[in-house]
């Protein structure tokens, strides 16, 4: 009776192991899983955001385009306003007041215009300014108009807008605003070169940005919300289906590869221990326990030789 409870206790014991063992596995597969499926979605999380910064540079390029396209017609309606204006010209005497930075006529009648325009609202624009560029007149960009009077002849443009209008840029967009003129925030430089009778001029206009980048920006951590959460859902679904499928695989293999030839060994030990010395112990080659099989035949050969010998003696 102790025999078998002991065997039965033995038993019990080495299913526990293995099962121990195959949980151990299982949980070490798991991790890699777990593991690779968290690099996974950084990995995709990465991409989507330099994705996400893509689409955003694409859509202020589509909305500053725009904007630039409206601000031509402004701009005509800038120099056909200005050209129907009851202003006399009297070219000498325009330029050596501009050289003497006096303020002229026709610059109040362009200022007001200006003002007019931002009033209304033209397409959002709180600041414009007309510029002298380098030439006969100014060895330096001069200010020669604008809505905010204060910057007439004061006003030095910064280089990033001089180059834009050297390059003939449409406009140049500010994601850190324009710190030169105390503007904060996303800004939109709209840029527009004129020649007339009185020579070459250049037109900007400041429009703020921060309404059409806040409005993108939601619309894109919004999709981002929406992409992650797909991604989750399938990376997480992904993971459940693999580690229910190694689970049961591991659990075929060792109960196959392992479990079985461990019970069939331990069954020819006790058979043993009970004292048969003739049983019998299938040995497959190339399997894996296929060693211990031949030492244990070998060992139970030996002692029916031994246990021969003596009965002889």
């Amino acid at each position: 009776m102790n025999g078998d409870k002991e065997q039965s206790d033995s038993r019990e014991s080495m299913v526990k192991r293995r099962s121990r063992i195959l949980y151990q596995i299982t949980v070490m597969i798991i991790s890699v899983f777990v593991l690779a499926g968290l690099i996974s979605f950084f990995f995709f999380r990465g991409s989507q955001n330099n994705l996400a910064e893509k689409s955003k540079e694409k859509l202020i390029e589509t909305e500053s385009m725009d904007f630039s396209s409206t601000f031509d017609v402004v701009t005509e309606y800038v120099i056909s306003g200005f050209k129907t204006s009851d202003v006399t010209w009297d070219i000498q005497d325009f330029i050596n007041k501009i050289m003497k930075k006096i303020i002229t006529r026709p610059q109040m009648q362009l200022n007001s215009l200006l003002k007019q325009m931002v009033d209304k609202g033209m397409i959002g624009i709180e600041l414009m300014i007309v510029l002298i560029p380098p030439g006969l007149i100014t060895t330096e960009p001069m200010v020669l108009a604008s809505n905010d009077e204060s910057l007439i002849y004061k006003w030095q443009a910064p280089d990033y807008i001089l180059e834009g209008f050297k390059e003939q840029k449409p406009y140049i967009f500010r994601e850190d605003g324009i710190p030169e003129l105390g503007l904060p925030g996303e800004q939109l430089i709209l840029l527009k070169e004129y020649r007339g009778e009185a020579g070459m001029f250049w037109l900007m206009a400041v429009r703020p940005m921060g309404n059409e980048v806040r409005d993108i920006n939601n619309f894109l951590n919004k999709e981002k919300g929406k992409s992650n959460l797909i991604i989750a859902v399938v990376i997480l679904s992904s993971l459940f289906i693999i580690i229910a499928i190694t689970f049961f695989l591991l659990s075929y293999l060792i109960s196959k590869k392992i479990t079985s030839p461990i019970d069939e060994l331990s069954r020819v030990a006790e058979e043993v221990m009970e004292g048969n010395l003739e049983v019998d112990i299938p040995i497959h080659r190339g399997e894996e326990f296929e060693g211990l099989k031949r030492a244990l035949a070998e060992m139970i050969k030996s002692i029916k030789l031994m246990v021969e010998r003596s009965v002889r003696e």
